[in-house]
């Protein structure tokens, strides 16, 4: 992990160096986590929604997103103090600043364009072990960035391809990186993942999100 170069680029995202083109770039401000050590892990969810300041986003009052990540880590998932991983987001900025009314006419991918150039220069300075790709969105973007057919197709089908072991050894082409990749839903309280699971599959995603569970503590412990 390269301290050095991901101060630069956490710089460059605080001043909205490459946002020009952004819808949000006038509007919001973008969330940061720096991480105070060198990390293995890499988690990218996709975006911050209701305004808040970074300590009460990365603190057990933001359920379920914090309460989610915290359970996978063996409930040590820190992305600043002592850190136990490097936390990110496909978009940086928060969104509620938008009205309601206007907030669907946001192009939204306008405003991922620029951070996505952002998380590979991230993703290139963290050298991560393993990348915690949370939502659909976030496995679309490292699709797009691999190639590899094993994060192609809908997100249902990605996780419970994991039943034995995680996605290993996924070439990240645009980064020259190799690295491991686990894939699991997006905790918000409007996504139904599970909802429409058969009981056997119910079982399995215990198992698949053990085995995650698993191996992110083997990597920070």
């Amino acid at each position: 992990m390269s301290m050095g170069l991901l101060k630069v680029i956490l710089k460059e995202v605080r001043d909205k160096a490459r946002c020009d083109s952004c819808p949000l770039k006038d509007k919001s401000k973008p969330l940061i986590f720096e991480p105070d050590c060198d990390v293995r892990v890499m988690v990218v969810t996709y975006g911050p929604n209701r305004t808040e300041e970074p300590e009460i986003i990365e603190s057990l009052v933001n359920h379920p997103t914090f309460t989610y990540l915290s359970a996978l880590f063996g409930g040590n998932f820190r992305p600043t103090e002592n850190a136990t991983a490097y936390w990110s987001h496909l978009r940086k900025c928060f969104i509620d600043v938008v009205d309601k009314n206007e907030r669907g006419k946001i192009d939204r991918q306008a405003t991922e364009i620029c951070c996505k150039e952002y998380l590979i220069d991230e993703i290139t300075a963290v050298q991560p072990e393993l990348i915690l790709a949370v939502g659909d969105r976030v496995v679309k973007f490292l699709w797009e960035i691999s190639e590899d057919e094993r994060l192609k197709g809908n997100i249902k089908g990605i996780f419970m391809s994991q039943k034995n072991e995680m996605i290993r050894n996924v070439e990240l082409k645009k980064i020259e990186l190799i690295t491991n990749v686990a894939v699991v839903p997006h905790p918000s309280g409007r996504n139904r993942f599970f909802m429409n699971f058969s009981s056997k599959e119910k079982k399995e995603a215990v198992k698949i999100l053990n085995n995650i569970k698993d191996n992110i503590v083997k990597l920070i412990s």
